[in-house]
């Protein structure tokens, strides 16, 4: 199982430029590099996915994945909890 880290930050009248940021095999590593690139902390989404709202305008969330052929990953699309 891996965790990729997914993020933007939102501009308006602007496509919006999505980072992966990084590839971790354990849960906790994912889950501090958000709290970096985040600015230091977030609060949950209330859409029922995984993303978070940094306190630095990031939006940021992960996708879960199993090692193996990715050509049908939608990066774009947090994963719904």
């Amino acid at each position: 199982m891996y965790y990729i880290v997914v993020s933007y930050t939102p501009q308006e009248c602007q496509r919006a430029k999505v980072y992966i940021n990084g590839i971790y095999r354990d849960h906790q590593e994912a889950v501090k590099r958000q709290h970096e690139i985040c600015g230091g902390n977030y609060r949950l989404s209330n859409l029922a996915n995984n993303s978070v709202y940094g306190i630095n305008g990031v939006i940021s969330w992960m996708k879960t994945v199993e090692e193996g052929d990715l050509n049908t990953l939608d990066i774009y699309a947090p994963d719904t909890i």
